[in-house]
């Protein structure tokens, strides 16, 4: 009798533990399930909150940016080493994907041949950041005759100190640092033969401040002494060449502006699939839920479906782009489901939610139009901006950088690359750039 109480005393404590152990198994399950569908749930009743005024962005943007970011950074990362290289983001060299841009480069080859006519023709270029500004330099410079010599220059941050425009100039011309306007337009005029100067992102030449615009002042004094003698061409962002010429009538100082066109959906898809093709790789686009209900759609073979979807996500694509061809490129890999051997699969494109960004609070949707119109800012440029205080400037940019919407190289603080036109789209919604 006493072994066998001794034995059911033994079961009932393991059967005690092996309960006691699905229980707390059970609970964590749960627990885990009633976050993610409450995440769900939020996340569909949010739209119907906002309008009603039930709630705000700011509540959720934490989780869906870094969701977002999270999902992206994974996307790029599953890509074979390869395929990131030929989609990665930096001007063309060789031009072996260069695409388009034609009626850009005659512009340029007809302002350059009516300046060698003795006509008043110093040029700027203007497009969205990463709209492919340096590679039609680059394509422009390959097309001309070996006897104009290129002077190329750019500054790596932002100036707006007469001296340091002076000191700039000393280094691009290996000399000591000039002290007037005159001398240094006289030493450009003595350089010899045909010259072409290119100066590009000449938004790093100011700063929205009082007394910020002195260097451009100088630099447009410097191309009226000079034209004569140099074609110059210069390039600068759209929202900067919009906001300069409210302020100081920029572009009215140069014979000619050449915006940059927006792409045709052909165009991108050439952009992208030369890429594809030197990868090997077989691209194979899957349908979305509303193709694989269409009728006429699943009565086409096999190759007019994909000839069918490829024109709808290159169409979709561009549309959400608006040409810009990094962001292009971007968010192709972002779309990238699935890799087999060989062959790569890519989803259905649907414009990304960023309705997040506009729940940023007033003073951080302020400091990401300062970094557009800058092409990016170090945190003491940054606070004399704006106007903040050394304690609060840097905060706000490190909660800006925490969130992952703007990213730090070297010592600038930069737009995030993947909410760059999705933040300039929000900047245009508010009004803040047209």
């Amino acid at each position: 009798i006493q072994i066998a109480k001794s034995k059911t005393l033994q079961r009932t404590v393991k059967y005690r533990k092996a309960l006691i152990h699905k229980w707390k198994y059970f609970y964590l399950r749960t627990l885990v399930s009633i976050r993610k569908y409450s995440r769900e749930l939020l996340r569909m009743l949010l739209p119907w909150k906002r309008r009603i005024g039930l709630s705000k962005v700011s509540s959720v943007i934490g989780y869906e940016l870094s969701d977002f970011l999270s999902f992206a950074h994974e996307a790029i990362d599953r890509l074979p080493l390869i395929y990131q290289r030929l989609y990665s983001v930096k001007p063309l060299e060789d031009l072996e994907l260069f695409v388009g841009r034609t009626a850009e480069l005659r512009l340029m080859k007809k302002a350059l041949t009516s300046w060698e006519n003795g006509g008043y023709t110093p040029l700027l270029l203007v497009g969205e950041k990463w709209s492919g500004l340096t590679t039609l330099i680059n394509a422009f410079k390959l097309h001309q005759q070996e006897s104009i010599r290129f002077y190329r220059y750019r500054s790596d941050q932002n100036i707006d100190d007469t001296a340091d425009f002076f000191k700039l100039w000393g280094e691009w011309l290996s000399k000591d640092p000039f002290t007037t306007i005159e001398e240094l337009s006289t030493h450009l005029n003595d350089l010899p033969g045909k010259r072409c100067i290119i100066l590009e992102d000449v938004q790093q030449l100011y700063l929205r401040t009082i007394g910020g615009f002195d260097n451009l002042k100088l630099l447009l004094e410097l191309i009226s002494n000079t034209q004569d003698h140099c074609f110059w061409i210069c390039t600068t962002t759209i929202y900067t060449k919009d906001f300069l010429d409210r302020s100081i009538q920029f572009s009215e100082y140069f014979g000619q502006v050449i915006e940059l066109m927006e792409m045709k959906d052909e165009q991108i898809t050439e952009v992208i699939m030369r890429r594809n093709n030197i990868s090997g790789y077989k691209i194979v686009f899957q349908p979305s839920s509303r193709n694989l209900q269409n009728r006429k759609f699943l009565k086409l073979s096999e190759t007019e479906q994909q000839e069918y979807l490829q024109k709808q996500f290159f169409k979709n694509l561009n549309a959400f782009s608006q040409s810009n061809i990094s962001s292009a490129l971007h968010y192709w890999l972002l779309s990238t489901k699935r890799i087999n051997e060989g062959t790569i699969e890519i989803g259905y494109f649907e414009n990304p939610d960023f309705a997040f960004l506009s729940g940023l609070s007033h003073v951080k949707i302020l400091a990401l139009h300062a970094l557009v119109l800058h092409d990016g800012l170090t945190k003491t440029l940054y606070i004399r901006v704006m106007n903040h205080g050394e304690v609060a400037g840097s905060r706000l940019l490190k909660q800006l950088s925490d969130d992952g919407v703007v990213v730090r190289k070297d010592s600038t603080y930069y737009i995030n690359p993947l909410l760059y036109s999705p933040t300039v789209k929000m900047l245009k919604t508010l009004n803040f750039i047209y």
